[in-house]
């Protein structure tokens, strides 16, 4: 198909003109639709292919692309030109001025053309503005990015009672087939805390943090919850590793105020933190705590695991290896030594007194009610004496029904067990437990006064043993934790002036009081044994808790066995107990009691550990040396006989 062709009567050379049906540009001597550069660039495979062809000049008569053609036109029009400019050369002044006119609309067209394709031209000074803003804002946000994050390394190192000379803090071990009876010389290294800050956190958060975390660490370690080592971390002392220096860092008033950010700039003008902590960032912090002097320095209790029934205890009675150790070494006394190059120093005296502060209460209601009280004291015997009194007053938290089905401890509300609730009252400023039945829908307050009077009974009786539990260790020369029942303060009331509905703070009249326990105390609430299942711990808590069930077995002649064993441990090893069940050879002592059988079980799957031998629990009473649990000697243990008359005979169950 051939180019269309310009008709113009003014203008004769333009009507031999071809116009591209690709680019629209006028060629003189274009025969085809399309010119030579637009049917290459029909052809290109590629957009790096199509540029290149764009870029090669072009003869603008035959529209023929030469790559490295210099003039406009290419040789063979030129040619053609000149002869043509030659025979008109006669024509007259009309016919050049013709072809002036002509061609100079043939390069106007294609200048035209041409430019509409290329982008528009940029100011050079702009580009670089625009350049180096950009630049500013990547940096900005870069800085900004890494300026977010501070990270604090922090190691924890105390100060001990009987020296002056901080050490890093140890985890503890014991190794199976140590007998080292001191385990603070046993050592495994306890790791730093490593924690990543907000540059905008209060600085204080930083600080209470790296001490907070490093408290809790602490109590983990066999050093705080078996030794019962304690470090004073509220008035702890911080140090900044400067390089290989330790710059002491009191934080001031302007420190706790301010932010992360504003804390660390500020150390850093004061030359505490190294150049290269600066620049990555970090704060590498030392917190410095004092042991807190105890009340006695009570040998440490080291148990270990020789097979699956024998567990060894310290005992306070000496033993003959240590008296001949002490022997030689009065023998030994005589012989002159050499003089100590140490210089003995004398340890400054810190008070360990800390005042606890007093737990802060949530806002709670409280319904007011009348009530009688029963209580239960033992006697030396183990008898129990009952008490009532009447026209007592006691505050029931309000509304603390509403919080059963979340399970959270708030509004009143404390928790809920198998058979019972449990949630706050308080006469006067004394905070109690309160507990009712009703978790069984069939329960009413006959059966519910029944069955928390049956645990009042249980918990006077089980403080009663857990006395004479530690009178029997005392008699034997060992050394146990320190056990009591939730028992002082606790009683059964009656309400008089309450209608129990759904919308009462009392489920029923009768209620089970016990004292609450301080909450600002850390205690760990673990369970020792079961109704129907034995004991078969092996550290020292569980196993004096073990042989105490024994201990009540034995002490009653299988008359009686406290059972389901529960309740918290302090941080001292003490243990608070609470929620008893029994069995009895009366069968009598609640809806839990199995009787016999119940005792038979327990004495099959017990097993005793050293603890038990060494209270004499294991065979029950056996004879012995002066000193040693025998019966009737004098220095038989007290309440041994409180069932037994003179001639053997069983009263008082």
């Amino acid at each position: 198909m051939m180019a269309k062709a310009i008709h113009c009567s003014s203008h004769p050379q333009l009507a031999t003109m071809g116009v591209c049906t690709g680019c629209a540009i006028l060629f003189r001597k274009l025969t085809e639709d399309q010119c030579m550069k637009c049917i290459k660039l029909s052809r290109a495979s590629s957009t790096v292919e199509r540029e290149a062809i764009e870029a090669q000049p072009q003869c603008e008569g035959c529209s023929v692309v030469f790559p490295y053609m210099k003039n406009v036109l290419c040789g063979a029009c030129r040619e053609a030109d000149s002869c043509q400019e030659t025979e008109a050369a006669g024509a007259g002044a009309s016919s050049l001025t013709d072809n002036i006119l002509g061609r100079a609309a043939a390069f106007q067209a294609s200048a035209n053309q041409h430019r509409l394709s290329q982008p528009a031209p940029k100011n050079k000074s702009l580009e670089a503005a625009d350049a180096a803003r950009l630049k500013a804002k990547l940096a900005a946000l870069h800085k900004q990015t890494k300026s977010d994050v501070i990270t604090a390394e922090a190691s924890l190192f105390y100060y001990p009672k009987n020296g002056t000379a901080a050490k890093k803090v140890f985890d503890i071990f014991v190794d199976r087939l140590s007998h080292i009876t001191d385990c603070r010389h046993i050592k495994a290294q306890l790791l730093p805390d490593y924690k990543k800050y907000f540059g905008t956190d209060p600085a204080k958060t930083l600080l209470d943090g790296v001490r907070g975390t490093l408290e809790k660490a602490w109590l983990m370690t066999p050093a705080a919850s078996v030794n019962g080592v304690k470090l004073n971390f509220q008035d702890a002392e911080f140090g900044i590793v400067s390089a290989k220096s330790i710059i002491n860092f009191k934080p001031t008033e302007e420190h706790l105020v301010g932010t992360v950010e504003a804390m660390f700039n500020n150390l850093r003008s004061e030359s505490k933190v190294s150049d290269i902590d600066y620049k990555a960032r970090k704060l590498t912090l030392r917190v410095y705590a004092h042991e807190l002097a105890s009340a006695s320095t009570l040998s440490i209790i080291i148990a270990r695991q020789v097979d699956d029934d024998d567990l060894f205890f310290t005992s306070t009675r000496p033993s003959a290896r240590r008296s001949g150790t002490r022997s030689m070494a009065r023998g030994q006394s005589a012989v002159k030594r050499k003089a100590s190059t140490s210089i003995s120093t004398t340890t400054e005296y810190t008070s360990a007194f800390r005042p606890r502060k007093a737990p802060v209460m949530p806002q709670i209601d409280f319904d007011k009610y009348s009530f009688e009280k029963i209580a239960f004291t033992a006697d030396a015997e183990g008898n129990l004496d009952e008490f009532l009194t009447r026209d007592e007053e006691i505050e029931v938290a309000k509304g603390w029904r509403q919080f059963i089905a979340a399970g959270k401890a708030e509004g009143g509300y404390i928790s809920k067990g198998a058979t019972k609730y449990a949630f706050m009252g308080r006469i006067g400023s004394k905070m109690y437990a309160i507990f009712q039945c009703g978790v069984d829908s069939q329960v009413d307050e006959a059966s519910n006064r029944a069955d928390l009077i049956a645990e009042l009974k249980l918990l006077a009786l089980g403080q009663y043993f857990a006395d004479s539990f530690a009178t029997r260790a005392k008699a034997c020369g060992v050394r146990i934790p320190k056990i009591r029942w939730n028992s002082e303060g606790a009683f059964v009331g009656k309400a008089t002036n309450c209608w129990p509905d759904d919308e009462s703070s009392l489920m029923f009249e009768s209620f089970l009081a016990a004292p609450l326990l301080d909450t600002s105390v850390v205690y760990t609430e673990r369970k020792f044994s079961g109704s129907d299942v034995a004991g078969r711990s092996a550290d020292v808590v569980g196993s004096a808790l073990d042989a105490y069930a024994h201990h009540t077995l034995v002490d009653t002649e299988g008359q009686i066995l406290l059972t389901d064993l529960q309740g918290v441990v302090g941080s001292d090893q003490s243990v608070i107990l609470f929620d008893p069940q029994a069995h009895s050879c009366a069968k009598d002592t609640g809806f839990w009691d199995q009787g016999s059988d119940g005792i038979k079980v327990w004495e099959k799957a017990h097993k005793c550990n050293e603890l038990c031998k060494q209270l004499k629990l294991k065979d029950g009473m056996v004879k012995g040396e002066r000193n040693e649990l025998t019966m009737p000697e004098i220095c038989r243990y007290e309440g041994v006989s409180r069932f037994v008359n003179e001639d053997g005979q069983l009263y008082g169950a």
